[in-house]
C-alpha cells in the first residue's frame, strides 16, 4: 500500500478557519504516521486498512458510537464483500438478508435479483446505521488503529503548503489539542467544517436534495426486496424530482425515506 502526502492548499483560503503557527506551538501535541478525520464507514475503513499494513493510525470522530445517520441503511453485495474482506461477514449475517430490488413507477412494479457475479455475492443486507458505523469504527480500533471519539478535526496545520496534521477540539474535555501527522485522510462529510478551512466550497446553484427518514413498524419488515418509488408526486399527483425507497430492517420496522431534489437550493421546484 503506498501513501501520498503531497496534498497542496492555498493558504490564503479561509485564513479566518485557520490557527496561527504560534498558537499551535503552544498546544498539547500528540503524533501519528496517518491521522484520518471522520469515524465513518469510509474514515474506519481507511483506518482499518492502514492499521492491518503496520501504519500508525489515529482516527477522529465528533461524535460518539453508537451514532445516527439519516440513510437507508442498505448494504449493496458491493458493500458486503468490502465488509467481509474486514473480517465483518459473519457479524452480517445477525441483520436482515434481502436479494434484490423492487422499483415501482407509474403504476408498474420490477423486481430485480441481484446478479451471478465472480467477485460479489447474490444477496445484500439491511443494518441500521447506528449499528454498522460502531461495528466498522470498533472494527479499526481492534486491528490497532487509535479510536478518538467525542473529537473534532477544526482546521489543518500547514507546513509549507503541505496538510501535517489538524487541530482537534476534545468536545468531552472542553480542550484543544494538536495532532502532527505525515498524511492526513480528510473523510468527515460533505458538510465538513475541516474541508472548508482547506478551501473547498459549495454553491446554491450546484443540485441539491433534501431527504427524510423514518422508522414505522410494519409487518412487511422481513420482505427479501428494498423498494424504490421512482415517480414521487406531490398531493395533486404532479411529478416531482425525487424518489422515495423502503428497507425492510427484520425486526419488526421499515426504513421510509423521502429524497426531494432541486436543481439549486434557491429553486422551488
Amino acid at each position: 500500500m503506498r501513501l501520498y502526502a503531497e496534498v497542496t492548499v492555498n493558504e490564503s483560503l479561509n485564513t479566518a478557519e485557520r490557527v496561527s503557527p504560534d498558537d499551535v506551538a503552544t498546544l498539547p501535541t500528540r503524533e501519528t504516521e496517518v491521522l484520518v478525520v471522520g469515524g465513518g464507514p469510509a474514515g474506519a475503513a481507511m483506518g482499518y486498512w492502514l492499521a492491518e499494513q503496520g501504519h500508525e493510525v489515529a482516527i477522529v470522530e465528533r461524535k460518539h458510537f453508537p451514532r445516527e445517520k439519516t440513510c437507508g441503511d442498505g448494504l449493496t453485495p458491493r458493500a458486503v464483500k468490502q465488509l467481509d474482506d474486514m473480517g465483518l461477514g459473519e457479524r452480517l449475517k445477525q441483520f436482515h438478508r434481502y436479494e434484490g430490488l423492487r422499483a415501482t413507477a407509474h403504476g408498474k412494479e420490477l423486481e430485480l435479483q441481484w446478479p451471478t457475479h465472480p467477485t460479489y455475492p447474490r444477496h445484500g443486507y439491511v443494518v441500521r446505521r447506528r449499528e454498522l458505523d460502531a461495528m466498522v469504527a470498533f472494527n479499526a480500533e481492534k486491528s490497532g488503529a487509535a479510536l478518538l471519539q467525542g473529537h473534532e478535526a477544526m482546521t489543518p496545520i500547514l507546513d509549507k503548503g503541505c496538510v501535517r496534521g489538524a487541530v482537534v477540539n476534545d468536545l468531552d474535555e472542553g480542550r484543544q489539542m494538536a495532532i502532527r501527522a505525515d498524511y492526513v485522510v480528510v473523510a468527515d462529510g460533505a458538510n465538513s467544517r475541516f474541508g472548508r478551512s482547506l478551501g473547498t466550497a459549495r454553491t446554491k446553484a450546484w443540485p441539491y436534495g433534501t431527504a427524510i427518514r423514518t422508522y414505522w413498524v410494519s409487518p412487511r419488515h422481513d420482505e427479501p426486496w428494498i423498494e424504490s418509488a421512482l415517480d414521487v408526486q406531490d398531493r395533486n399527483g404532479n411529478s416531482m424530482p425525487g424518489y422515495g425507497w423502503i428497507f425492510p430492517v427484520g425486526d419488526g420496522t421499515i426504513n421510509v425515506v423521502l429524497v426531494c431534489c432541486r436543481h439549486s437550493r434557491s429553486s422551488k421546484t
